[in-house]
């Protein structure tokens, strides 16, 4: 398993189209001077960590 992709919060701001777009593909790692501070991941793969399935799509009448 290859280590997670690192971003600064710079990096956010200025690529966030192109980290979002790896984010649905594979978590990554948002840094703030240097520490991991956040995960951004798609719900998907959450929902998958916290073990529940996605919600049923809701039927209009």
């Amino acid at each position: 398993m290859s280590a997670p992709m690192r971003y600064s919060t710079s990096d956010l701001s200025r690529k966030s189209g192109d980290i979002i777009a790896r984010a649905l593909q594979a978590p990554v790692t948002i840094t703030q001077r240097g520490k991991p501070r956040l995960i951004m991941m798609s719900v998907e793969e959450y929902n998958r960590l916290r073990g529940k399935l996605p919600a049923p799509e809701k039927q209009e009448d």
